[in-house]
């Protein structure tokens, strides 16, 4: 079935449910109402939705549906949707906790027989670009405090409703940048759904049923929609198109034997076809006379111009995706520089993406943490803070609360030209040297120089720590001991 054709079934389904509901809502509102119609019904708007920003509530549904479909069916589709998963997440994401009872129970958390995140989070930053969102359910030890996750489809959705403030004048408004409650879908004509908490700061500590991520919407809207949403029709054109060339490729292929027979009726015509009308076996022999004439023919289909109009798709579905086209398979007119140029904004974009992965990550730690913090496995002081550890294991000075003592991980996400980076760091130091002898140039400003370079190689300098002089040498001042150190490192870097 096609995605067209898949998509009218679904519509139709979903068309009859929603008329099947809106009847019942109609029949239990005229047997409980007056029969005075409300004179300015029309007007009536919802107060926990702006339908300008959220998309209808069947529209968003088809749109999940249509999105996990092209994921599941469309090979590029799956392709664009796993690339942001790969890039997220990578060879995996890692954390460390400045206190041992902290680093105790992250660890429980994250690899608990149920969570296990080392293999999970690949799937959840997978499923919050393929639905646009994603709602983890926590289930939390009464007695112990630990925290399993489970998971809840956003297909069972039916609304987020934002939690009412109150404003400077006095009244109180929904307001879209906090999720307060989540409806989920009920069965039959979807009455006695129920609602859950989500999970929010609520007088200082995290509080609720269920984590709320979204990704794509409008600080306005109260949904996420998936990324494919905007090449959707896109997707399914080109592979509409790649089906129909292959069909025409095919036919093409095909042909058939045209006889010509010179001066016979219709009688000897078939009389003919009836003895000699099989087609002849490779390496047979086949003999005639001049009125029989035999050819091979085949269609003329005119398929012109066939790949340049794949690679005009192609390009559009890129852009759409945010996507370099050798990125999805096409490498024409691409070599190593103009690819890593092109890559740049693609870069930028998973990067932030990542950003907010990890955040919804700490926090889900974070909630860990309170529950350990109010079962009494995590001891704190008054103010709720810790002390923080060194690399070593000692107690320090530090105090913070608890989640603010773990840091998350994640791979880069393009590897450094180390050679690149190494040649422009000699050419620079050369131009520094000449630059500070002619006098145009203090020392402060070549220490900030030499931290942004060496910075590409990955190399920690902190250009405002003045370096201590070591003394003086024939022909100069001795090269500072941290400066000399960065130097030994970025030279062992590029061989």
């Amino acid at each position: 079935m096609g995605l067209r054709s898949w998509i009218v079934s679904r519509l139709g389904r979903d068309v009859l449910a929603e008329a099947e509901e809106r009847a019942a809502r109609t029949a239990l509102a005229e047997a409980t109402a007056s029969s005075v119609v409300d004179p300015d019904e029309h007007l009536w708007r919802s107060l926990t939705r702006d339908p300008r920003r959220d998309l209808p509530e069947i529209t968003h549904d088809r749109a999940i549906e249509v999105c996990f479909h092209l994921y599941r069916e469309n090979p590029l589709g799956s392709r664009i949707t796993e690339l942001n998963r790969d890039f997220v997440v990578g060879d995996g994401i890692t954390w460390s906790a400045r206190h041992p009872g902290v680093e105790e129970i992250v660890r429980e958390f994250w690899t608990d027989e149920v969570n296990d995140l080392d293999r999970r989070l690949g799937d959840f930053a997978l499923e919050l670009g393929l639905y646009g969102e994603l709602i983890p359910e926590v289930f939390v030890g009464e007695i112990s405090g630990v925290v399993q996750l489970g998971m809840i489809d956003p297909s069972q959705v039916r609304a987020v409703i934002p939690a009412e403030m109150r404003t400077a004048s006095g009244d109180r408004r929904p307001n879209p940048l906090v999720p307060d409650r989540i409806r989920i879908r009920g069965r039959g004509l979807g009455v006695g759904g129920k609602e859950l908490r989500v999970i929010r700061s609520r007088d200082g500590r995290l509080e609720g049923d269920v984590f709320y991520f979204r990704v794509n919407g409008v600080s306005s809207s109260t949904r996420g929609w998936p990324d494919l949403l905007r090449i959707a029709d896109w997707l399914d054109a080109y592979d509409q198109f790649l089906w129909e060339v292959l069909e025409r490729a095919s036919l093409m292929r095909t042909f058939i034997w045209d006889v010509t027979l010179a001066g016979m009726d219709q009688a000897k015509i078939d009389e003919w076809v009836r003895r000699y009308g099989t087609p002849p076996r490779s390496g047979s022999i086949r003999a005639h006379n001049d009125k029989v004439q035999w050819q091979a023919v085949s269609p003329s289909l005119g398929s012109h111009e066939t790949a340049k109009d794949a690679e005009v798709l192609l390009e559009h579905l890129a852009a759409g995706a945010g996507y370099p086209k050798h990125w999805l398979s096409s490498a024409e007119d691409v070599n190593r520089a103009t690819a890593a140029e092109m890559g740049l904004p693609t870069l930028r974009r998973l990067a932030t993406r990542q950003r907010y992965f990890l955040a919804c990550v700490h926090r889900m730690i974070r909630f860990v943490l309170e529950r350990a913090v109010e079962a009494g496995r995590l001891r704190v002081d008054a103010d709720g803070k810790l002390p923080a550890h060194d690399e070593d294991g000692r107690e320090t000075s530090e105090r913070h609360r608890p989640w603010e003592l773990v840091e998350l991980h994640a791979p880069e996400l393009s590897p450094k030209d180390v050679a690149s980076a190494g040649q422009t760091l000699r050419s620079v130091v050369e131009a520094l040297v000449i630059a500070e002898e002619a006098g145009w140039i203090g020392r402060e400003p070549i220490r900030q120089v030499l931290a942004s370079l060496l910075a590409l190689l990955g190399i920690d300098y902190d250009p405002s720590v003045a370096p201590a002089r070591a003394g003086q040498e024939e022909g100069g001042e001795e090269m500072p001991p941290e400066v000399a150190a960065a130097f030994e490192a970025a030279l062992r870097a590029v061989g």
